[in-house]
């Protein structure tokens, strides 16, 4: 499962795509949550930042994990390998959860942690924030990413960075 968000203005507030900062999404016990998530998911909330997940992942094992870990009550929307007749590194499952949320992809943000996740943003064109540790063999400097972080605790920073934050 990739990680987090894809921050969009909207109205005069900050709307999100995002990935859930857990590895291994077949169960909570593998899962690892990534140092940062939870407070950087509450910070967002209080932002009025909506967040969703999309996971090459089954949508129903994605949303069983994230009610396991407590983590379902943050996201706004939920697209799994099965939601659409496509998924990444098709653009489409991206760029759905945008529509679907009524949000443009310039003002978005995905963050992900594999070679998948980025060419789902970069032919989407939306901007992608490169997680640390992912799921690729290719030197991370060689993927495809406008901002790279190594845990969640980097985010306000970098959200402040691209001008996301007032």
């Amino acid at each position: 499962m990739p990680y987090l968000v894809s921050p969009c203005q909207l109205e005069g507030r900050i709307e999100t795509v995002l990935h859930p900062g857990i590895e291994n999404a077949g169960s909570p016990k593998k899962s690892q949550i990534i140092k940062g998530v939870n407070d950087f998911l509450v910070w967002g909330k209080s932002q009025k930042i909506n967040f969703a997940i999309c996971t090459n992942k089954m949508e129903s094992l994605a949303k069983k994990l994230l009610k396991e870990i407590n983590l379902i009550e943050f996201f706004d929307y939920i697209a799994g390998a099965d939601t659409f007749e496509y998924r990444k590194p098709d653009p489409r499952h991206l760029t759905n959860i945008l529509e679907i949320l009524d949000v443009k992809k310039e003002d978005s943000i995905m963050v992900g942690d594999s070679e998948t996740d980025a060419e789902t943003a970069r032919v989407a064109k939306v901007n992608f924030i490169l997680v640390k540790g992912g799921y690729t063999e290719k030197d991370q400097n060689s993927i495809y990413h406008n901002h790279f972080i190594n845990d969640f605790t980097e985010m306000n920073g970098i959200l402040s960075k691209m001008k996301f934050l007032n």
